[in-house]
This record gives C-alpha cells, sequence and structure tokens, in this order.
C-alpha cells in the first residue's frame, strides 16, 4: 500500500485529475492538489529554440555496403561535419566495408546495433554494387 500511495503522489505533481483517478482505482486515499508546475518552462528543454535552419548537432546515418563509392561519401561526410552534422557510417556489419576502389572504409557501426530513432536522417549513398545485392534488406 505505502507504494501506491507514493505512486498516487508522484502522479499528482504530473496531472491531479489522472492522480485521482488511479488512486480511485488502486483504493487509496486520494490526493490533495499539488502546485501546479505547468507553468514552469524551461528554455534548455524547450524545442522551439533549436536551430531549425541548419544541420548543426543532427545526427545523420549514412548507409555504406561493401561497393560503395568512397569519394562520395567522404565529401558528403566532410560537408556535413563541416556544418556541425554528427555523421556516423552504419553497415550490415561492423569493422569494414570494401570500397568500389577495392579500398577498406571503416564503419562506425553495425546497422542492427542502432535504433532508427538515434537519427535526424539517413543517407544511401551511391555506389556500382545494387544495395539488394549488398546486405541490405
Amino acid at each position: 500500500m505505502p507504494v501506491r500511495v507514493r505512486m498516487v503522489e508522484h502522479l499528482n505533481r504530473i496531472d491531479h485529475e489522472l492522480a485521482v483517478a488511479v488512486a480511485q482505482g488502486i483504493g487509496v486515499e486520494e490526493p490533495v492538489k499539488s502546485v501546479d508546475n505547468h507553468a514552469a518552462a524551461s528554455p534548455a528543454l524547450s524545442q522551439a529554440n533549436t536551430a531549425h535552419d541548419s544541420i548543426a548537432s543532427r545526427k545523420v546515418a549514412v548507409l555504406v555496403a561493401d561497393g560503395v563509392d568512397a569519394p562520395g561519401v567522404t565529401g558528403l561526410r566532410d560537408a556535413l561535419t563541416g556544418r556541425g552534422a554528427i555523421v556516423e557510417l552504419l553497415a550490415p556489419v561492423d569493422g569494414t566495408v570494401t570500397t568500389s576502389d577495392g579500398l577498406p572504409m571503416e564503419v562506425t557501426r553495425a546497422m542492427n546495433t542502432v535504433a532508427s530513432v538515434l537519427y535526424d536522417a539517413v543517407i544511401v549513398p551511391g555506389g556500382p554494387a545494387d544495395l539488394r545485392t549488398t546486405g541490405w534488406r
């Protein structure tokens, strides 16, 4: 019962009506309305204060695989990082891929070890190999 009471107290700090409904549903005393903290705002937490017309601080995934065009990828990566973006090269497996000119290119991480929600954008660069034959599904 003490855990239920504490949970209702925490909910009451967020939304009094919700806390009352939960308290009624789990058999604890309804909380007294707490101080309304919805007026308290933090500019540091607001997305409205972020730059909307810049790629600075945006995280970009570049999907690479064997046969990728190295000059295209490095040029793209350099241009984006030069403007403040965070660029990660994702491949079907961790380690390296072999570029279209036969050289190894180090990748940041394996694609299956990250979630798409971690990125603001995804880029699929060109190359002579078709992505369907290089391990991407």
